[in-house]
């Protein structure tokens, strides 16, 4: 994921301003409502885990992930649990 940010990763060579973050989107939906993905269903200590991985991970803005945790582009979280 951080590679698209930056030419090489940790460089300042911007390739794209942002990128969309699925990985936790599926990981909350899979933690919060049981939906399949790997390791994370009924996890949440696995979104804590993901979390704290794009925390540490070489983005240069963590601003410009654009999450869809309840965002009108994807199902919502809570007609998931639904």
């Amino acid at each position: 994921h951080a590679q698209f940010q930056a030419d090489p990763p940790g460089s300042s060579q911007t390739v794209l301003d942002g990128v969309l973050n699925f990985p936790l989107y599926y990981t909350a939906v899979a933690a919060f409502c049981g939906e399949w993905w790997p390791f994370s269903q009924n996890n949440l200590t696995f979104l804590a885990q993901r979390t704290e991985e794009q925390l540490a991970a070489p983005y240069i803005d963590l601003d410009a992930l654009g999450n869809f945790i309840d965002n009108h582009d994807v199902q919502r979280v809570a007609e998931f649990c639904g």
